[in-house]
Order: C-alpha cells, then structure tokens, then sequence
C-alpha cells in the first residue's frame, strides 16, 4: 500500500542521521566555531542514554571516546556519525548509560568457588576439631564468591537510542559553535575592511613617494653647490630607478584579490578554515614585500597597521572550523 504524505514525512523524520548530516553541510551562511558544547539525552524501555560532547580547536579532526566497557562495539558507529557531521576540533564525546559504568551487569554466585572454600574450612575443622558449624559468615570474606555476568546486548535495540542521543548532542554543539561563528565573522570581515581601507591608501600614496624622491634628489644636487643647470635626463634616470625598486603596485593587486576572495569565502560560510588560513598566508606575504620595498616612514606606518590586523585575523581563524 502506497504511504501517505503524513507517513513519509515522519519516516523522513525518523532517518534523523541522515537529517543531521545534511544539516551540518548545508545550512548557513557563515564561519563555524570550533568551540562548543552539546548534550543529548534518550530512553528505552526505562533505560537512559546521555551523551555529552564538547569540541576545541585543532588542526585536524580528532576524536576522543569515552563509552561504557559493555558498550565499546558501537564505537565504530559513533565514530562514522561524528565524522559526517564535524570536520574539524578536538572532540570529547562521552556516553554513559543509566548512569553506571557498568550497565546490563547482574551478580551471580559463583558456585565452584563457593564449593572449595567450603570443603577447605571442613577439612581445617576436621584436622583441628573444631566445634563451631561452618556458616555463610565464614565464606563471606572469601574473593571470588560473587562473579559479574554481563548479558549479551542487542544491537538494533542499543543503537537507535545512542544514535538520536548522540545526533541530538550534535545538534546542540552545532548551534553553540555557530553562534559563535557569527561573532569571529564579524570580526574578521570588519578587519578585512580596515585592510582593504590601508591597502588603498598606500596605493593611493606610492606615486606621490615617487615624487617626492625627484624633488629631494633636485634640491640634493642645487645644496652641492655644482654649478650649471640639473641634469634633467640623468635625475630622471635616477628617478626610474628609485621607481621601479620601490613599486607596489602588483603587491596591491594580489593583496586586493586575495582580500575579496577572503571575504567572499567567509560569506559562503562552510568547512573553510583551512581555505581562509592559505589566503591570509598569501595577505602576509604581500604585506611583508610592500613593507620591504616602502622607503617612506608614512607607508611603513601603514603596512605595521595592515600586519596587526593580519595578526587578529590570524588568533581568530585558529577557531575556525
């Protein structure tokens, strides 16, 4: 029988992995935190899942588990789980179940040993003629009387549960680190628009440099006291010069590129961490050329004001997922 719409949806629903996976990917328009925190919590037939899991920053995706021993077979599905919906961080993921380290477990008598202990203490009474009745008082101190069984677990039973705890958990920890993410957007964006605002007055200010030189060399050569009028083509040769060894101008059209490209891939949002690191490695680069070539004290000053802003942006992509 075909199902109805109602009943697809809340299948659809029920897949909730496969509904969290897509949510980590596609939603949002904005840089993800590496920090958060989220907790999930199911119950099963009187029996409670909770599942904490708390993420910092790192380079790389990197999982720490902490389950119950009976529990340890579904490790390999909580680390599948974890990898479709995180990239990167440090991840601390800790199940407990119906708050003991030791669910599903039962005591049991262990007969064999109780058997021995009891033969051995007949034996000391026989050999020592001792009166005394041999009671449940003296075998209580012996080790071993008592043995753990853990019972069998059943998989598709277990599963689910910690499955929509763990997802649930997730779920938290996605918000925490987005909302988190909005405010290292903000920043970084403003500081890519401070950058932006340095690199284009240094820009603006390299050809009046140029300038400037021509005029200190003319006044240079009237202060020697050399009689006769400058040399017009050999200060401008040496204008040429000083011109070519001090341009910027192709550090400025890389460092506009990567500046937009910076600023377009925070705005896509996404996994971009890595991306974003690459492209202000390139920003630094640029930035340390310019202020190698810069022989005035003004565009010096800019370009230390364009390093500390790379510098900020720098403390704040080392959260970025």
């Amino acid at each position: 029988m075909e199902k109805s719409w109602g009943q697809k949806f809340e299948h659809f629903l029920d897949k909730r992995v496969d509904v969290a996976y897509y949510w980590g990917i596609q939603r949002g328009k904005m840089l993800s935190s590496m920090t958060g925190y989220g907790r999930g919590t199911e119950e099963i037939e009187g029996e409670k899942g909770v599942v904490e899991i708390r993420s910092v920053n790192n380079r790389f995706l990197d999982l720490q588990l902490k389950l119950p021993r009976s529990l340890n077979f579904l490790e390999d599905r909580i680390r599948e789980l974890l990898r479709k919906n995180l990239s990167r961080g440090k991840i601390y993921y800790l199940l407990t179940w119906a708050g003991t380290d030791e669910p599903f477990s039962s005591l049991k008598l262990n007969e064999e040993a109780t058997e021995a202990y009891y033969l051995l203490l007949e034996k000391l009474k026989n050999k020592f003629k001792f009166k005394e009745e041999i009671g449940l008082n003296h075998l209580i101190g012996f080790p071993d009387l008592l043995k753990k069984e853990v019972q069998e677990l059943d998989l598709d039973r277990i599963w689910p549960t910690v499955e929509k705890a763990t997802i649930a958990a997730l779920s938290e920890l996605k918000r925490m680190r987005e909302k988190e993410g909005e405010k290292l957007s903000q920043d970084v964006l403003e500081r890519m628009d401070r950058l932006r605002g340095l690199e284009n007055w240094v820009e603006g200010e390299a050809p009046k440099v140029v300038e400037k030189r021509r005029e200190e060399l003319r006044v240079k050569i009237e202060n020697l006291g050399i009689g006769g009028d400058v040399d017009e083509e050999r200060l401008a040769q040496e204008v040429a010069i000083f011109a070519e060894r001090t341009d910027i101008t192709e550090e400025c059209v890389r460092l506009k590129s990567h500046i937009q490209q910076f600023v377009s891939i925070s705005q896509k949002g996404g996994v971009v961490g890595r991306k974003l690191t690459f492209l202000l490695q390139e920003m630094n680069r640029e930035v340390n050329t310019m202020g190698a070539k810069a022989l005035d004290a003004s565009i010096s000053q800019k370009v230390v004001e364009m390093k500390e802003e790379l510098e900020k942006v720098r403390e704040q992509l080392q959260n970025v997922e």
